[in-house]
């Protein structure tokens, strides 16, 4: 069954983190990134526009880019670690689940 309220919302937050790592990026990554995506401008017309050869311009952009996927894999990663933890109780690696007692108190023989 599919809930397309539920997509729209992984959707949305999907961009706000992408939104959330461009700004995050150095100004001229940023600048780089903006100019690509949301101007459409190609890298010769963005080198052009930021004074430099089409040459910076790609390795300004190949730079933004793996800054970009670094910082929303690290914000997977957390994710998934945390829904994973939610969801699920820790295992041995076995399959077996983990449960951990506090150590029994110790007891004298009259019961205290």
């Amino acid at each position: 069954m599919r809930n397309d309220g539920f997509v729209g919302f992984l959707y949305l937050q999907f961009q706000n983190r992408i939104a959330a790592a461009i700004n995050d990026l150095p100004e001229q990554e940023r600048l780089v990134m903006t100019l690509y995506y949301y101007e459409e401008l190609s890298l010769v017309q963005i080198g052009i526009a930021i004074g430099a050869s089409y040459d910076r311009a790609s390795q300004i952009y190949a730079c933004a880019l793996l800054n970009l996927r670094s910082r929303l894999r690290d914000s997977i990663d957390n994710w998934q670690r945390t829904t994973q933890t939610c969801a699920r109780p820790p295992t041995n690696g076995t399959g077996s689940v983990m449960i951990s007692f506090p150590p029994p108190e110790k007891v004298d023989r009259n019961g205290h």
